[in-house]
């Protein structure tokens, strides 16, 4: 699990955007990152169908290539769809270099597969080096990263994950988690228990869009 206080020094580090939402309800939002897979996702997607719960997925670009349809999947049942760059590459070569060029290529396909998503940007392990800011104001992006993260980049047992998001959930959470590789599996299971286990602590899963608007960020349209 990586402590809240990690995203409290965040905030000092990385440009503004939303870390969490507002304290003063209880509500979280779900998101699930390096999507798409052509499996997991589609077991995160039928776990929320049947709970009826919003998410918000953060594309790899080179992915959304690889397994266009399953994108649309996620955007034609109404889940809202960021970026996560190209090839999940950190960005720290500057605003002129080869990372930021991974952002324009994923926004161009998301553009082409999923209009009128909101342009919304994730940068793979929150890092945005000099220049970002900048590169993503000309985009139109606006950086959305996260309070809780169950570590599920490894994998994980449905149980371990609901565990880590319940002992570190509280009002305007912004949870992460992990749909892109066949061992997130784990994580997939979790969703619905975690899900109803969430529900049954009086939290309302919240639309990541609401969040960022009621936080004052001003999202705009592919």
């Amino acid at each position: 699990m990586v402590p809240r206080r990690i995203a409290q020094l965040g905030r000092r580090v990385y440009p503004p955007g939303l870390w969490e939402g507002t304290a003063d309800r209880r509500w979280v939002s779900l998101t699930f990152d390096d999507a798409p897979h052509p499996e997991v996702t589609g077991l995160v997607l039928e776990a929320l169908r049947r709970t009826r719960a919003p998410a918000a997925f953060f594309a790899i670009g080179s992915r959304a290539q690889a397994y266009p349809d399953m994108l649309r999947r996620v955007h034609d049942e109404g889940h809202e769809i960021g970026n996560h760059t190209w090839s999940h590459r950190p960005l720290l070569w500057g605003a002129g270099g080869s990372p930021f060029r991974q952002v324009e290529r994923t926004e161009e396909l998301l553009a082409r597969l999923c209009p009128g998503s909101p342009r919304i940007f994730r940068p793979p392990f929150g890092a945005i080096g000099p220049g970002g800011p900048q590169a993503l104001t000309r985009h139109g992006l606006t950086p959305v990263y996260w309070s809780v993260v169950p570590a599920d980049w490894d994998p994980l047992t449905p149980e371990t994950v609901l565990e880590r998001v319940l002992t570190a959930v509280h009002p305007g959470a912004v949870i992460v988690l992990h749909c892109g590789q066949p061992w997130h599996a784990g994580t997939a299971a979790s969703v619905e228990p975690l899900v109803h286990a969430l529900r049954q602590r009086g939290y309302e899963i919240a639309p990541l869009s609401r969040m960022l608007a009621e936080a004052g960020h001003a999202v705009g349209r592919r």
